[in-house]
């Protein structure tokens, strides 16, 4: 199985949280992880005591933003993975106790936005008073359908977006007809 942390700035700080592939264990064994795959924000090295990733932006500002994996969507070889600031990934599963990114999406940060409240967590706007905010918050659980994959960026929209031509990756997103990680319906039932 596939499990992701959930850890932000408004919650635990850095680091942020990373995907983990685990065997689930059975009646007489207990589950263990078999590998993990982190972003370099995702490591300590790359926090700052005050919160702030050692990335800087546009404006060489160290960034205020969220760079944890939130909603995934498996298939048979690949994970692909709404990880907030850092886009959409996809990472290669075959070898588990070594997962590896094959693809990503990180959408171009918007010029303008702002909510209420005013709040660094990932899904509001621009920190009203400052200019270090990473303006992209990818979050919602990726469909893979009929060879495309959907994803929405709560800073700046739905993105379709489909692998290289003749790749792999196209070649397994090809085979679903509808495939998200957030229920059971659709290609799920034909993948058991």
């Amino acid at each position: 199985m596939v499990v992701g942390d959930e850890v932000y700035v408004t919650t635990d700080g850095c680091p942020f949280g990373w995907m983990h592939v685990i065997d689930g264990g059975g009646l007489l064994a207990k589950a263990s992880q078999l590998g993990q795959f982190a972003l370099p924000e995702n490591t300590a090295v790359d926090c700052g005591t005050d919160g702030l990733v050692n990335d800087r932006n546009a404006a060489g500002k160290r960034l205020d933003g969220t760079f944890s994996m939130h909603n995934q969507t498996v298939t048979p070889h690949d994970v692909v993975a709404s990880w907030y600031g850092a886009g959409l990934r996809v990472i290669d599963i075959s070898n588990a106790a070594s997962p590896r990114q094959v693809a990503s999406f990180v959408p171009k940060p918007v010029d303008d936005i702002s909510s209420i409240p005013d709040t660094p967590a990932p899904v509001y706007g621009k920190t009203a008073p400052t200019d270090d905010d990473w303006q992209v918050a990818t979050w919602s659980y990726p469909i893979i359908r009929d060879g495309y994959i959907y994803v929405a960026d709560m800073r700046s929209g739905l993105y379709i977006l489909r692998a290289t031509l003749g790749s792999a990756l196209a070649t397994e997103f090809a085979g679903f007809n509808f495939l998200e990680g957030n229920s059971n319906l659709g290609d799920f039932l034909n993948r058991r």
